[in-house]
């Protein structure tokens, strides 16, 4: 009896908590979505920041209290000096600007000028109000890496413990980065050609550095500019 509550408890926090995190960042998303709409952008953008704020401060004490920070193996291995990591963050941001602009000649030249919905949502968000805008550019990356990079790919990542760690790394980062980018634009957005790269940049620069701070500092650098 005591081995199967031991097994269960492991099980709770290795997988079911993870999902329920999931969950409620889902409901989170899809309820202020229709708030947004109802009330309006620049009168709901205070309190959608400030719920935004709770929200990631409830996950980091979970992440912190029930896991001890190490909510995954990547979490668990030797992080990189700090200083290195954050260099090598804003290296890999200017070589993803690059990237970026070639994804977008090769989405223009397929299928003719196609927008973002998720881009030009940034960019209303910097002109409604002051709040929306350090939402959009700092506190949404924020909230997105500990649910996309930290949760789900990290949960994805080791679900494929012991497979090829190339075959490992590629399918945790395409089905991540299908779900943020169907949650952003639609599956069948030509965008997702975009999501897809950048998820393996920002999982493959976590995987590097073992830090979550690196990939919310390449993602905070793009939502900025």
């Amino acid at each position: 009896m005591e081995k199967t509550t031991i097994l269960n408890t492991k099980n709770f926090k290795k997988w079911i908590l993870p999902i329920l995190m999931f969950l409620v960042y889902e409901c989170y998303s899809k309820i202020s979505k229709k708030l947004f709409i109802k009330y309006g952008t620049k009168d709901f953008s205070f309190i959608h920041f400030f719920a935004h704020i709770i929200l990631i401060l409830f996950f980091i004490c979970l992440i912190h209290f029930v896991y001890k920070d190490k909510f995954n193996s990547i979490d668990d291995s030797k992080k990189m000096n700090l200083l290195k990591s954050v260099l090598i963050s804003v290296v890999v941001f200017v070589i993803s600007l690059y990237l970026d602009k070639i994804i977008s000649v090769i989405v223009y030249n397929v299928f003719g000028n196609v927008n973002s919905i998720n881009d030009n949502a940034i960019k209303t968000a910097k002109e409604v109000s002051i709040y929306r805008n350090f939402d959009s550019v700092f506190v949404a990356p924020i909230f997105e890496e500990i649910v996309f990079r930290q949760i789900l790919f990290g949960c994805l990542y080791d679900l494929h413990s012991g497979c090829n760690k190339y075959i490992r790394f590629i399918t945790a980062t395409i089905v991540s980065s299908i779900v943020f980018g169907s949650i952003h634009n639609g599956v069948f957005h030509p965008y997702m050609l975009y999501y897809v790269t950048s998820g393996m940049i920002l999982s493959g620069l976590y995987i590097y550095t073992k830090r979550l701070s690196s990939p919310i500092i390449v993602h905070i650098l793009h939502n900025l500019f």
